[in-house]
């Protein structure tokens, strides 16, 4: 597998602190270019590549958290609602912010001002906009990371019983490769009937 240009040189610290502060992945692509004009191989980095690093980063840290005996989705779900509560938080403020500065408009007799007051509600609405598609985004990312590394888990304990099977007699060993090539609903009616 082809090592990430980030790893490669050495980048991760500064491009954990650009995700960290929530810039756009191609933001932070653009931010590398321009910081290191000197190496040739980041002229053309990517936002993918970008994406690639932050979520074997992600998935890493998952890893370390359930290898030190801690619930990853519990941990997740517990910030996620905090993240969302917050976020309800600023909505109500910036939605109580809208309603006086339209009020004002509509007692303001300069039109000037009116345009103002207005431009302003339709900038606070899209701050809003964009906070709740980073969080939707952010809780998709984390729960594909999260599924990604028990799915890489259940093939890992399949790969091991295959291997032990082999010492099995060949019907013994024919059951067991067939009961972990099953998915979940043949699964049930296969072994419902016995």
């Amino acid at each position: 597998m082809k090592e990430n240009k980030i790893i490669k040189y050495g980048l991760e610290a500064e491009v954990d602190t650009m995700l960290d502060q929530d810039m756009s992945l191609a933001d932070v692509a653009s931010a590398i270019k321009l910081n290191h004009p000197d190496i040739e191989d980041l002229k053309d980095i990517s936002s993918m590549s970008i994406m690639r690093y932050r979520n074997s980063r992600d998935q890493l840290n998952i890893s370390e958290k359930i290898e030190e005996g801690k619930d990853p989705v519990s941990e997740f779900i517990t910030e996620y609602r905090n993240a969302i509560k917050s976020l309800l938080d600023k909505s109500d403020t910036l939605y109580k912010e809208s309603l006086e500065l339209l009020e004002q408009a509509k007692q303001s007799e300069s039109m000037p001002d009116k345009l103002k007051a207005v431009k302003e509600v339709r900038d606070n609405i899209e701050q809003e906009r964009k906070a709740w598609v980073s969080l939707a985004q952010y809780g998709v990312r984390q729960t594909s990371n999260i599924f990604n590394i028990n799915v890489k888990k259940e093939q890992n304990i399949k790969v091991m019983l295959l291997n032990w099977s082999k010492d099995l007699c060949p019907a013994c060993r024919s059951k067991v490769s067939k009961y972990l090539t099953l998915d979940a609903e043949e699964e049930k009616e296969e072994y419902a009937e016995n």
